[in-house]
């Protein structure tokens, strides 16, 4: 699956997923966001250790006479190494990848029969657990890293199998477990976690019928039931959220842009208050819409971000227009716009977060989706967005001393729903959220995992010197270079992957503003423009464990060589997450920032690439010589 969305992590997260992005307390103490959710509590120091496993009981009552088939993937939290676990929980990394992408090795667990139950061992990961009927998932390696399953795409291989999967966390803070739908609607199951005074918590099992019910309901409205994805013979394999069924073409891009108008208009005579932490109600944000832009402002009345109007991808994705930094302004007000916006609450009530469900996907146009999701959830709860936690609405159970872990596969035909326990509750003091990529990009082959390989030693200087070509213009073939060490952009890229080192922005915010970047040239360029094209960049970043950080790319084009540059593009910044292993940082799904000049044909031209860090207080590292692209509009 694409970048949008890493599996949760404790206690933050990215986001959906793809994304999925939470901004952690500058305090010791933990910050409650409206509606009761905690970051960063740190674990009571009399709490006793979390085992490096712990036992997972899957049961199967699907109702379906199949083989099941397990698989544990994601990364090891004590080396940042990707790869999976076998049944008894010991983890093996993935071997290095090709292009094009290579089957990865065979991680399949055998699952229980119908009406039997298994008992795997899960270890310290942040990662997902896989299962599918009938048969095994295709799993491909990159030299990106793991490339997982993207049935928005038709080529996909596991297009036609019947499969879903949950999130998970378990570290020194305890285990982290939910039942998502930010891709897609699948499988039904549950969840659950065994407390050490033997309770259990679960969450995600649906009321009687809901699963059939869920998609007569996607039918039955008006230009929703493009999202239901079934094999040649007809049987029903899963609803794509709208973000996803907007990139497969069967939604209409348009499908939130009358709502999403009437909020602008709105907001350009009213005030839109937005209070993001529920234990700091002194600390509110008015936005008014001005022009294409919604400014926030603070106590003081001085901005402190604006957004641009969204578009239904934006609002469906919480990405692009609506990103949400991992930091402690943006980042939670986008956010709780993003909830108002698909539960469409911000017309009812200008005081934000609406965290009361009574008044959640009552306007006629609303995201049909998340609405029928959390209809058919017998707790109420469910991961149908990447913000569904805003307001503690979300499909996930946490606890520091966990026991053991369940999952439940439950009946695709319509039976008795089991009795929901004390799901996680309002008031539960840490809560990652699933941030599967929102909006993966399509392609022939599925898109590498936004969290591939561990991050390599960084070798380079942290300000590579620009290397010019030879005289001879170089030309652009199929339109894609990549990022070199030394300063370098080439037509190809190297056996094996280094890492150079993206400088501190040094505790200031320089959004926009080049501060110390990595710069990586080509020269003496040749190339036809294309016209309707346009760049794409695809970076591999990794913070360590650094938390709020952000690195921001422009590209430029000289496209005469004469030092002056014609096309400026700046791209929004990338908020990273405080876990070791590289991420993507895409130009089209974070946006652009600014551009300016015009594009045409490169004749002996110059193609520029800056990276730095737009805010943070720490380094970061850029993966070069092989993972970060650059695709340029030129032929």
């Amino acid at each position: 699956m694409t970048v949008r969305r890493t599996p949760p992590r404790a206690p933050a997260r990215r986001p959906l997923r793809e994304t999925l992005r939470r901004a952690l307390a500058p305090t010791a103490a933990a910050a409650l966001l409206a509606g009761g959710l905690a970051l960063a509590a740190p674990a009571p120091a009399a709490r006793a250790a979390v085992p490096d496993t712990i036992p997972l009981t899957l049961t199967n009552h699907s109702g379906l006479d199949q083989p099941v088939y397990l698989y544990d993937l994601g990364t090891e939290l004590s080396t940042g190494r990707q790869g999976w676990a076998d049944a008894d929980g010991v983890f093996h990394p993935w071997p290095g990848g090709t292009i094009p992408p290579s089957p990865a090795p065979d991680a399949s667990i055998p699952g229980p029969a119908d009406g039997a139950s298994a008992t795997i061992r899960i270890p310290k990961f942040s990662g997902r657990i896989y299962f599918s009927y009938g048969r095994k998932l295709d799993f491909r390696l990159t030299t990106g890293g793991l490339v997982q399953p993207a049935v928005q795409n038709p080529t996909d291989p596991n297009r036609d199998i019947l499969f879903n999967w949950s999130e998970y966390t378990l570290n020194d803070g305890g285990l982290w477990i939910n039942s998502t739908q930010v891709d897609m609607f699948s499988a039904p199951y549950a969840v659950g976690v065994r407390r050490a005074d033997g309770t259990t918590a679960t969450t995600g099992h649906l009321v009687p019928g809901g699963y059939q019910g869920f998609f007569d309901a996607l039918r039955a409205q008006p230009g929703w039931g493009g999202t239901i994805q079934t094999r040649a013979d007809g049987t029903v394999l899963r609803a794509l959220a709208p973000g996803h069924a907007i990139e497969a073409g069967t939604l209409a891009p348009t499908v939130l842009d009358d709502y999403i108008d009437r909020v602008w208009s709105r907001y350009s005579t009213a005030t839109l208050t937005v209070t993001p932490f529920a234990d700091r109600p002194d600390l509110v944000y008015r936005g008014r819409v001005s022009g294409d832009h919604m400014d926030f402002t603070d106590g003081s009345g001085a901005v402190v971000t604006s957004f641009q109007k969204p578009d239904s991808d934006s609002v469906l994705g919480c990405y692009k227009r609506l990103d949400a930094p991992n930091d402690l302004v943006r980042g939670p007000i986008a956010r709780t716009l993003c909830a108002g916006f698909n539960r469409t609450t911000l017309l009812t009530n200008p005081d934000q977060p609406d965290t009361s469900a009574a008044g959640f996907y009552a306007d006629p146009v609303t995201n049909v989706y998340a609405r029928e999701v959390h209809a058919r959830m017998a707790d109420g709860r469910a991961y149908a967005f990447a913000f569904d936690d805003v307001g503690a609405h979300e499909s996930l159970v946490h606890d520091g001393d966990p026991q053991a872990a369940s999952m439940t596969l439950d009946p695709l035909a319509d039976g008795p729903a089991p009795t929901p326990t004390d799901s996680a509750s309002p008031t539960s003091t840490s809560s990652p959220t699933p941030t599967a990529s929102p909006t993966p990009t399509s392609s022939p082959t599925p898109t590498a995992s936004p969290t591939p390989t561990s991050s390599p030693t960084a070798t380079s200087s942290p300000t590579p010197t620009p290397t010019a070509t030879s005289p001879t213009p170089v030309p652009v073939t199929g339109g894609t270079l990549y990022l070199r060490s030394g300063g370098q952009l080439a037509a190809t890229e190297a056996a094996s992957a280094s890492a150079d080192t993206v400088p501190s922005a040094d505790g200031a915010n320089h959004d926009g503003t080049p501060y110390h970047p990595l710069v990586y040239e080509v020269r003496n360029v040749r190339g036809t423009f294309r016209p309707g094209s346009a760049t794409e960049s695809r970076l591999g970043v990794d913070a360590g464990t650094t938390v709020a950080l952000a690195p921001q790319a422009r590209v430029s084009y000289d496209l005469t060589g004469d030092g002056t540059f014609d096309r400026v593009e700046t791209y929004r910044y990338f908020a990273t997450d405080p876990v070791p292993g590289w991420e993507e940082y895409t130009g089209s799904r974070s946006g652009l920032l600014s551009a300016s000049g015009t594009l045409g044909n490169l004749d002996g031209g110059t193609v520029r690439v800056e990276v730095w860090n737009a805010i943070g207080s720490g380094p970061s590292t850029l993966r070069v010589d092989a993972g970060s692209v650059l695709t340029v509009p030129f032929g």
